[in-house]
């Protein structure tokens, strides 16, 4: 009784043991499969730094011989509008079927003539301020709104800030602009001196 006993419990752990092994072996092999085979995801460009990129090489080439220095940017903002919205939304209904018809054709065509007879397209807003040293005793000091085009052309720059200050002040400019902290150590006179 005894032996016919341990014999069951000898064949439900083997079986158990089993289909563990049979278990870790099937899912550790589909997470294997998962990770090895699984193409990498695209590399999607950035709005920000192709933003960022495009104006910096913009302002290298105009500031001639100048030694360029960025200072920063500000979020590069994406500003659709209000006619290629609407484009848009009419070509999806149209696609979807929620419309349909010739009206609606030349109603799409009309409106994408329109756009494209006066250069409405999407922009991308940024900011930058930078600095550009002209000379070893002056550093031109300056920012602008850039506009660019869908294909980070810049079409055009507003000035924001433009002075001028001495090369000397460049750290305390720094300190101003990436807001470092300044302590001051005050140092009090014992009564004995």
């Amino acid at each position: 009784m005894i032996f016919a006993a341990s014999e069951k419990m000898l064949r439900i752990i083997s079986h158990s043991l089993l289909f563990t092994f049979f278990i870790a072996a099937f899912s550790g092999c589909y997470i294997a499969d998962q990770v090895l085979l699984e193409p990498p995801a695209p590399n999607k460009p950035d709005l920000q730094k192709s933003s960022e990129k495009a104006v910096k090489e913009y302002v290298r080439s105009k500031s001639g011989n100048g030694t360029y220095n960025s200072l920063g940017f500000s979020d590069a903002v994406v500003y659709v509008p209000q006619e290629l919205i609407d484009l848009e939304t009419l070509e999806k209904y149209r696609n979807e079927g929620i419309i349909s018809g010739a009206s609606s054709d030349s109603m799409i065509d009309a409106k994408r003539k329109y756009a494209e007879e006066n250069h409405i397209q999407r922009t991308v807003n940024i900011t930058h301020f930078f600095t550009v040293s002209r000379t070893d005793q002056d550093l031109e000091v300056m920012g602008a709104d850039y506009v660019l085009n869908d294909t980070f052309g810049v079409m055009d720059f507003t000035p924001v800030v433009l002075f001028t200050i001495p090369s000397a002040y460049e750290t305390a400019l720094h300190y101003f602009y990436y807001e470092y902290t300044v302590f001051i150590r005050l140092i009090r006179r014992s009564q004995e001196d």
